[in-house]
C-alpha cells in the first residue's frame, strides 16, 4: 500500500488533504509539526510527503535538510504545500530536493491528489481491499 506523509500544522488543510488521499485509496499518515514529522517518517518510511514550510518547532525547511542527511529519507519524493510562492523559497526547496510545489491560497485537494499520482502512481487498491 502507498504511504503518505502529511506534515502540515494547519488541521483543516491537513484534514481535507488526508481525506481526499484516503478515499483515492492511500494510506495516510499525519503530523502538526516537523518534529513529529521526522519521527512519523523513521517509524514508517512514506512514499511521498507533503511538507508545509512555516511550523512550530521545526520548519519544512528544517526536514528537509535532516532528510539529505539520511540516505533512507533523502530519495523519497517531496511536494510542498505553502501559503508562499516566492521563488527564493522555490529555488531554495529544489535544492534540497524537492519535487514539486502548491500554493495553499489557490490549492484545490484534486490538485494535491493529482501531484501525488504523478509522482508516486496511483495506490494498489487491490491490497487496500484486504487492510
Amino acid at each position: 500500500m502507498k504511504k503518505i506523509l502529511i506534515i502540515e500544522d494547519e488541521k483543516i488543510i491537513r484534514n481535507l488533504i488526508k481525506k481526499k488521499l484516503i478515499e483515492r485509496g492511500y494510506n495516510v499518515q499525519e503530523a502538526e509539526n516537523g518534529e513529529v514529522g521526522m519521527v512519523k517518517m523513521k517509524e514508517d518510511k512514506p512514499d511521498l510527503i507533503l511538507l508545509d514550510i512555516i511550523m512550530p518547532k521545526m520548519g519544512g525547511f528544517d526536514v528537509l535538510r535532516e532528510m539529505q542527511k539520511d540516505d533512507n529519507f533523502s530519495n523519497i519524493p517531496v511536494v510542498i504545500v505553502s501559503n508562499s510562492g516566492q521563488p527564493v523559497e522555490i529555488d531554495k526547496a529544489k535544492e534540497l530536493g524537492v519535487e514539486d510545489w502548491i500554493i495553499k491560497t489557490e490549492f484545490d485537494p484534486r490538485e494535491v491528489v493529482d501531484k501525488v499520482v504523478d509522482h508516486i502512481g496511483e495506490p494498489d487498491l487491490k491490497n487496500n481491499q484486504n487492510q
